[in-house]
């Protein structure tokens, strides 16, 4: 991989550099961080302040690093340090001091997070286990947490190496109703959106954080068990419940998604915690008698939809939630009124003639100029289409020199072709020095590698992309 730093820029023996005029706040390193908390909303949208990261389906985790040793913590700060050892080793390699925040998770051979898989692993060793960093909080002395996120999010991928088991989280700008789609569509539990400039709130819910769900879950406290039917053994269905405005409710009972393993696992937990009395306030009536249990141990279910009378529609036990405090479990509905940006958003359009992309500025020109005469689509369209886009392409883009083919004048006057971007570009688009038999020189390819360098190109007339059909070598 090209770096697009000079021998100059690197440290001894090529080492990565510590970041120049590093931001934040001078501060010791905080420690026991309770991580910021998305809201849920029931619609995915579009608005160019917003990104949007795949949610995981895993176990929310913090890491603190300092002098090679490493902590993990679940957000109730349960330590994850013996259940996860060989990402903590790898975290041990990073060099820095610095606080992370992620997602631990057990990927299945199709390549998606598959949460059962996590919850069985100590016992099955089935799966992937690996952490996706999502956020950086601290570094190196430097508190981050009042920075915008894209700025955490760009130090992340600067001072992350490549580590076994260890994974950037990247996101994309902008296009949440076909990312949404798309996640949906690979069957993933879905997307959440971020406010590009939030800070970090830490401990808290937050507005400038959103989570669209594909599907529907929930967490839940158990709050008792029935007697098994039939060649059940162990218990018949789980009895749940959840908090509501302070007050422990009654939110349905789960009888499936267990296998034999898991009943009787989960009847070794509950036997200890057995009492006489229901932790419900109010009376609840279940179809078979119930035993209750004190509500301490938190699950996590899917479920068809919520009833007139606040209870879950067959809900599916998927495992224990031990990274879970039962008195932060909610029953989780939509908020009323969206707290994310009006519909009407996703339609606005490009208006700027500056537009922020992650850490870039970029300077656009000649928004209104036609470049489809006969249909009126401009320059600005042009655009629009390639951020649209950028999620789909790039990956196809990625370590390829680019041949620009530049049509500034539209579709209807000859363009050209200019492959040496020299003395031309930007001094942040990543370029590589390639020497040229047939000129018998070294051109200086643009290479694409984000979704600002595209637009980059957009806005230099690119209407066609033009890629080499083969990659830059490794290292």
């Amino acid at each position: 991989m090209v770096s697009g730093r000079g021998l100059d820029e690197l440290g001894p023996e090529g080492e990565e550099p510590v970041i120049a005029d590093m931001p934040g706040e001078a501060a010791p390193m905080p420690h026991n961080v309770k991580p910021m908390l998305a809201t849920l909303v029931k619609d995915a949208f579009d608005h160019p302040d917003w990104v949007f990261e795949i949610k995981l389906d895993g176990y929310r985790t913090i890491a603190e690093i300092a002098a090679g040793s490493v902590l993990l913590y679940s957000r109730n700060l349960l330590s994850f340090n013996n259940k996860f050892p060989t990402i903590a080793a790898a975290l041990a390699g990073l060099g820095r001091e610095a606080i992370l925040d992620g997602e631990v998770t057990a990927m299945d051979e199709n390549g998606r997070s598959d949460f059962q898989l996590l919850q069985n692993y100590g016992r099955t060793g089935e799966g992937s286990i690996l952490y996706f960093i999502f956020d950086l909080l601290y570094l190196d002395g430097r508190d981050l947490r009042n920075l915008p996120l894209l700025t955490r999010k760009t130090l992340l991928q600067e001072i992350l190496p490549d580590l076994p088991e260890v994974r950037y989280c990247d996101h994309i700008g902008e296009t949440g109703i076909a990312f949404f789609q798309a996640a949906q569509d690979n069957g993933l539990e879905g997307i959440v959106a971020k406010l590009a400039d939030s800070r970090y709130e830490a401990g808290k819910r937050s507005s400038a954080w959103l989570k669209v769900k594909a599907t529907l879950r929930q967490e839940a406290i158990i709050c008792g068990f029935t007697e098994p039917r039939g060649s059940r053994k162990k218990f018949g269905t789980l009895v749940l419940g959840a908090y509501d405005k302070g007050e422990l409710v009654y939110i349905g009972t789960s009888g499936g998604g267990f296998d034999e393993a898991s009943l009787n696992e989960l009847h070794d937990m509950l036997l200890p915690l057995v009492q006489g009395d229901s932790p419900f306030k109010t009376r609840t009536a279940t179809r078979m008698p119930a035993q209750w249990v004190k509500p301490v141990l938190v699950c996590e279910v899917s479920f068809s939809e919520w009833t007139s009378e606040g209870v879950m529609r067959q809900p599916v036990f998927l495992g224990l939630r031990q990274d879970k405090d039962p008195v932060t479990i909610i029953r989780e509905t939509f908020p009323g009124p969206m707290a994310a940006p009006p519909p009407s958003a996703k339609k606005a359009g490009l208006a700027e003639k500056e537009l922020t992309i992650g850490s870039r500025r970029l300077k656009l020109t000649n928004l209104d100029k036609v470049f489809w005469p006969a249909e009126g689509y401009t320059k600005r369209d042009v655009i629009d289409y390639y951020r649209t886009i950028s999620f789909y392409l790039l990956p196809h883009l990625r370590d390829r020199p680019e041949s620009l083919y530049r049509t500034p004048n539209g579709i209807e006057e000859a363009g050209f072709f200019q492959k040496d971007v020299r003395d031309m570009v930007a001094d942040w688009p990543l370029t590589a020095a390639i020497y040229s038999e047939s000129q018998h020189k070294i051109i200086t390819f643009l290479i694409c590698q984000d979704e600002a360098s595209l637009i980059y190109m957009a806005n230099l007339g690119c209407i066609e992309i033009n890629p080499w059909l083969s990659r830059l070598a490794p290292g």
